[in-house]
């Protein structure tokens, strides 16, 4: 991708590159979907990306309405996706860590 293609609102850092590129994904098959299918399927996308994340780095996974707070908070934002992998790094750097019995 040369840079005059670059998309400007693309996270630089890590883990928010990683779920805002799988929103885009998702985002790209909103019209195959109902409007409720899509949001969704969205909001799952998003719940299983930072519960990766959350896993890889030995923090407990995210409720499903931490997720939901993310994208209320992104919304009306001309770089809505952005906010919302922001906003989800946010959540996950804050997360306890697991306790694991040894």
């Amino acid at each position: 991708m040369t840079s005059e293609h670059a998309d400007p609102f693309r996270p630089i850092g890590q883990p928010e590159q990683r779920i805002y590129d799988r929103l885009i994904a998702e985002q790209a098959l909103r019209g195959k979907r109902e409007a409720d299918a899509w949001l969704e399927a969205e909001l799952r996308a998003m719940w299983e990306v930072a519960r990766d994340c959350c896993l890889e780095s030995g923090k407990k996974p995210l409720e499903m309405a931490q997720v939901r707070k993310a994208e209320m908070s992104a919304c009306g934002h001309s770089d809505y996706a952005a906010q919302w992998a922001y906003g989800l790094s946010e959540a996950i750097y804050k997360q306890p860590r697991l306790m694991i019995a040894t």
